[in-house]
């Protein structure tokens, strides 16, 4: 009848109205942390030189050493062995039993081993399968990067400035022989996860950083930032799902520890262990070590890395509260743990943190146009 409509009027749809059915636009919205508090800037912006100061004049405590010369004794050919040794039916843990005390590696604590996630995949996809993956993972984030921050930048020149950061942050990873490379997978996967989450897409992000975790278990504190975060917000029932992939973790894990002490090995190095207390400048080693900084000479990542963290701190909302409490969690947890040969563990934190020297910047610069022109306005009061 009349009153149902006519076809035309049945089929029609409201691109804005499904958007919103499937994401939280409100996401996008931010507002400036600190304004209206010129206490708090002049704090923060103190902050930011002390920490500069701090990372330029310590350097960097990356030995030449730690970095190998030879492409046999990396991690990535490591694990590429293991893998075939798998493909020819060996198992895993015995694999690694063999081949990590035969490079040298410590197998004692637990830890030393990773997870057999990634080497189960890839030995059941096989390699050429996983670029394939490793590369459309790497074409989602770049994705998500001009969506994402077309909505939350408010000019072209800081969308323009911030994607094109972005894009090349994750397209470092999209190579052939990082395929191997644990910290390679959930660089891309946490990139992805957090800023899924910060659209919305909650259960995505959940199952994303879930399976960073698997691969590497230095992310899994990533799944408890994401929990404080949520029931601080309110967000019960998201709390009670990051609580459950804690525990899906954690189960999972101890599984790993307990094969991992069963294995078979003969004389095996111990690991010395990871508390180091390297303060501040080790969070500027994690950081260069694994990300675009790596072009530049320390001295220039000591300035971006803390302009870095204080962009996204800068911005008050859902994305970038997220986003923020990861990376100040990680930037505290990597002044405490992590040897200076370490430093590959920061690929990532490095590809959320660079996006956010744009905001950095941009933050410097309002807040130094907003002390000239108040400086200006009292000026000339005095003038009267």
């Amino acid at each position: 009848s009349a009153s149902r409509g006519s076809v035309p009027e049945l089929l029609h749809v409201d691109p804005a109205r499904v958007q919103d059915s499937v994401v939280d636009t409100a996401a996008f919205d931010w507002t400036p942390r600190f304004k209206g508090h010129p206490r708090a800037v002049a704090g923060v912006l103190a902050a930011l030189v002390l920490l500069i100061l701090w990372g330029a004049l310590t350097g960097s405590r990356i030995p030449a050493s730690a970095i190998s010369d030879d492409p046999h004794r990396t991690d990535s050919a490591m694990y590429g062995v293991i893998i075939d040794r798998m493909n020819d039916g060996v198992g895993y843990y015995d694999a690694v039993a063999k081949e990590q005390p035969a490079r040298g590696y410590p197998t004692s604590p637990a830890m030393t081993v990773r997870e057999p996630t990634l080497a189960w995949v890839t030995s059941l996809l096989g390699d050429r399968v996983m670029i394939g993956i490793l590369w459309l993972l790497a074409a989602i984030a770049a994705g998500l990067s001009v969506w994402v921050y077309g909505r939350t930048e408010r000019t072209r020149r800081s969308w323009v400035s911030t994607t094109a950061v972005a894009a090349l942050s994750v397209a470092i990873f999209a190579f052939p022989g990082g395929v191997h490379v644990h910290e390679v997978w959930v660089s891309l996967l946490i990139y992805i996860g957090l800023i899924v989450r910060g659209v919305g897409w909650t259960k995505a992000s959940m199952a994303l950083l879930l399976v960073a975790a698997l691969i590497r278990e230095l992310v899994a504190p990533v799944m408890l930032v994401m929990l404080v975060v949520a029931y601080v917000s309110r967000r019960r029932r998201e709390a009670w799902g990051w609580a459950g992939c804690v525990a899906v973790f954690w189960v999972f894990y101890a599984v790993h520890i307990v094969r991992v002490h069963d294995m078979a090995v003969g004389p095996s190095v111990h690991s010395p262990s990871w508390v180091a207390v390297g303060g501040w400048p080790c969070v500027v080693d994690a950081v260069r070590a694994s990300s675009l900084l790596a072009l530049v000479p320390f001295w220039v990542a000591a300035i971006l890395v803390p302009t870095g963290l204080l962009g996204w701190v800068s911005r008050s909302g859902r994305l970038f509260d997220a986003v923020a409490a990861f990376l100040v969690s990680y930037a505290v947890l990597f002044c405490v743990v992590g040897r200076p040969n370490n430093g590959y563990w920061g690929s990532f934190v490095g590809v959320l943190l660079l996006p956010g020297i744009v905001f950095g910047l941009g933050f410097i610069v309002g807040e130094l146009r907003d002390l000239a022109a108040s400086t200006s306005r009292r000026k000339s009061r005095s003038l009267r």
